[in-house]
Parts: C-alpha cells; sequence; structure tokens
C-alpha cells in the first residue's frame, strides 16, 4: 500500500514539474533576427592609376596658360622599366601629334595644339649622366627619331659603351654625325642649361621614381608612375596618360 502511494505521489510531481517548465518557455521572448549575407554592402571603390599633387610644386616658369597642358616625362636612357614604356610613349605623340607643339608635335593650320611635351632625362644612378647628355645633343641635333630607340638598347647592356664621354662622342660620330657638329654641342652652355634643368625640374616634383609622367593641367598637376598604374602595365599607363590630357 505504502509503494504505491509513494509512485502516485512520485508521478503526480513529475507532471507538475513538466507543466511548470512549458509555461516558462512559452513566455521567453523570440530572439531577434540578425542581419544575413542577403544584406547589401556598397561597391568598392576604384582607385585611379594617378596621384594628384600640390601646385605649389610647380616653378614659376612652368606656370601653364587656361587649356594648355604640360606633359613632362622623367625618364633615363639606362632605366630598364623606361625602356618598357618608351614605345608606348612614341605612340601616344604619334597618336596626338596634332595636339602637341613642335618640336615633338607636327599640327596642321587648322589645328589648336594644347600640349606641350618635354622629356626630362634623370641620372639616379652612376653613369646616367651621359645617358643624360646623349638624349640633349640628339635632340639639339635633332636626331630624337633616328637615335634614341638606338642609345635605349645600348644603355640596357653597359658592356657596349656609351659609359663615357668618349664613347658617347664615337657613337654619334658612328651615326653619321659631323665631328664639329657633335663638339659644337657637347661644349655648349645650351647643354649645360638643360642639364641643370633637368635637376631643378626633379628636385621640384621630388621625383624618385622613373618612369614618371607629370601633367599640369589647368593649375592641377597629375603623377603617373609605375607605382600608381596597375600592375605597372605601360598600355593602362598610356591610357592614364591619355586621359588627364584630353582638352577640357
Amino acid at each position: 500500500m505504502k509503494k504505491s502511494l509513494i509512485k502516485i505521489l512520485f508521478c503526480v510531481l513529475t507532471i507538475s514539474l513538466s507543466t511548470a517548465q512549458a509555461q516558462q518557455t512559452s513566455t521567453t521572448p523570440a530572439a531577434k533576427p540578425t542581419a544575413t549575407s542577403s544584406t547589401a554592402t556598397p561597391a568598392p571603390t576604384t582607385k585611379p592609376n594617378y596621384e594628384t599633387l600640390s601646385s605649389n610644386l610647380v616653378p614659376a616658369n612652368l606656370k601653364t596658360l587656361p587649356h594648355q597642358i604640360l606633359v613632362l616625362d622623367f625618364f633615363s636612357f639606362g632605366c630598364p622599366h623606361c625602356y618598357k614604356l618608351h614605345s608606348y610613349i612614341d605612340q601616344w605623340v604619334a597618336a596626338n601629334t596634332k595636339k602637341i607643339l613642335p618640336p615633338f608635335g607636327s599640327p596642321d593650320k587648322k589645328a589648336k595644339p594644347y600640349i606641350t611635351f618635354q622629356p626630362v632625362p634623370v641620372a639616379f644612378e652612376s653613369g646616367w649622366d651621359v645617358l643624360s647628355k646623349a638624349y640633349h645633343i640628339s635632340h639639339a641635333l635633332k636626331l630624337d627619331k633616328t637615335l634614341n630607340g638606338k642609345i635605349f638598347d645600348i644603355a640596357q647592356n653597359p658592356l657596349l659603351g656609351l659609359n663615357s664621354d668618349e664613347q658617347l662622342r664615337s657613337f654619334f660620330l658612328n651615326n653619321g654625325v659631323k665631328a664639329e657638329d657633335y663638339d659644337k654641342v657637347a661644349n655648349s652652355a645650351e647643354l649645360q642649361a638643360d642639364l641643370k634643368n633637368d635637376q631643378a625640374l626633379m628636385q621640384a616634383f621630388k621625383i624618385m621614381e622613373i618612369p614618371t609622367v607629370i601633367v599640369i593641367k589647368d593649375g592641377k598637376v597629375y603623377y603617373i608612375s609605375n607605382r600608381t598604374v596597375a600592375n605597372a602595365d605601360p598600355s593602362l599607363f598610356i591610357t592614364t596618360l591619355t586621359q588627364l590630357t584630353q582638352n577640357t
């Protein structure tokens, strides 16, 4: 009799506890919904392939008029990255010849050229000062298109020469330049002034890498280099240059 009574009491207690737990569970507030992967995310921002510099860096003698654009091409014949890019630069100049002022452009009478293109050879490495002279001598003799490609080819291998003034003189004479014409340019005050101006421009714009192109347009200064261009892509480099030199 006692055992039966104990069993009955145990069953009643168990039922009561189960009921209380069920009631407690039903009053617990539902968890708030959380954000899911379906929530829209903002589109990534595309980084431009150039940087904008302070206009305070521009020397007074480089101030441009409205609707005029100045393009400074900092390079060296001895730079392998410049060597890779130079054919693209040549193609850009050729494609914009009617927009570029002489001596690099050839606008016809109906065209209104508005771009000044100025290569600026720099001497970061030992021996590159001779290569800077090579550019200015070639330019003064109006042999840019004829000899600059050859100078680039030779300068990529220092063992081929162009490491001294004597080798430089021999190079020009071997390419049909008369000795008196070469000596007149190589020993001129104009050459020394050009080399001094190269250094001044390099310091003004704090050039620490090449190839670098500076575009000065409407009071703004744009900086393009292999560092700013995605994957250092030469085609994208030129596309960026083209975009920044559109007349507005």
